[in-house]
């Protein structure tokens, strides 16, 4: 028996797991989540009593696939909704997708300690608990019908608020924060008292994540004209404009890249994030989150996958943001430095 130590972010777009291996190495994996897009959904029903979980749309490979369930009557695995628009999908979703991530690290008996972030505990916290503590048995059927079942107990140690692993996570934590989280679907804006809201809620402003820069760039006419005028690009036209041709550029820092094929979009770019960021700006200003932008003693945090995109970085540092190391990863790591501590605090 072992006991598996874990940060878990079970974001919209992408689930980040960081969890401590019995050799000491810190794990950091990430898997689409059944929230993303319709074509990136990773949870699909097959049957009455089964789903496939993908792990890479791009290439549709089914990672792991699931025949029986958790044991603990409180969850239901078939209640699982792709694209559940409602926010009920991750307590759902929660217990397959830690699975999926971590299944090569589990052990029979293990015993699993958990730090995992909703954003809204009051209305998603205890159903986020419930849905992950208790004793499970899974079994795992690989592509040539191999069967292996492995049962585990996981204990939520803590859940805590969207981003607050963000605060966790700083060498010195700041008493006062403001962490400005660009994700995939919605960007948060937080103002924390340490690592607790400093408003009743998370404050949210959907629909101007990464979704929203590419949803600019699938209608901008210079970017077509761009690639169409590619000698060896043109024929790759569709893949390069599609959600993964463009996500890759974006990861590429604007190289359009297809094999060895490479095309510099960066000026073509470079204006449409600049109208995307603006509109952002614009949009945080407006919310009741910009009384704290100014606020003297709150350090500005900027965090989440969005803050990988050329120009964002220099943006957010114009309005005084301070962008965290391993911005992708900063919640689950802070998450996982509270499960260390708290795991510490249970065994003295």
């Amino acid at each position: 028996m072992q006991q598996l130590i874990i940060g878990f972010d079970p974001g919209n777009h992408w689930t980040k797991v960081c969890v401590k291996t019995p050799d000491g190495k810190l794990e950091k994996i990430v898997i689409p989540s059944s929230l993303a897009t319709n074509q990136n959904s990773i949870v699909q029903e097959e049957s009455s009593d089964s789903f496939t979980l993908f792990t890479d749309p791009e290439k549709d490979n089914s990672r792991e696939f699931f025949k029986s369930w958790s044991t603990n009557p409180v969850y239901n695995p078939f209640q699982v909704i792709v694209g559940d628009p409602s926010g009920n999908g991750k307590p759902r979703y929660a217990f397959p997708m830690l699975v999926s991530a971590i299944w090569p690290y589990i052990q029979n008996g293990d015993c699993l300690k958990v730090v995992v972030s909703v954003h809204d505990k009051s209305a998603y916290g205890q159903a986020m608990k419930e849905g992950l503590d208790g004793v499970h048995s899974v079994t795992y059927t690989s592509a040539d019908e191999k069967q292996e079942t492995k049962t585990f107990c996981i204990s939520v140690l803590n859940v805590v608020y969207e981003s607050a692993g963000v605060v966790l996570g700083q060498e010195s934590r700041p008493l006062k924060s403001f962490i400005l989280d660009i994700g995939g679907g919605t960007v948060l804006a937080i103002p924390m008292n340490k690592a607790r809201l400093a408003l009743d809620s998370v404050i949210e402003l959907p629909h101007s994540g990464v979704k929203a820069l590419l949803g600019n760039l699938t209608v901008c006419n210079e970017l077509k004209a761009l690639i169409r005028s590619d000698a060896a690009m043109a024929p790759h036209y569709a893949r390069v404009m599609s959600n993964e041709g463009l996500m890759s550029m974006l990861k590429n820092k604007g190289i359009a890249t297809v094999g060895k094929i490479k095309l510099d979009c960066r000026d073509v770019l470079a204006p449409v994030a600049t109208r995307w960021l603006n509109s952002l700006e614009s949009e945080l200003h407006q919310s009741l989150s910009a009384s704290y932008l100014n606020e003297p003693g709150r350090t500005l945090l900027l965090s989440g996958g969005g803050s990988l995109v050329p120009g964002v970085k220099e943006w957010a540092s114009g309005l005084g943001f301070k962008t965290v190391s391993d911005p992708q990863f900063a919640n689950a790591l802070g998450l996982h430095s509270l499960a260390q501590e708290l795991s510490q605090k249970v065994a003295a």
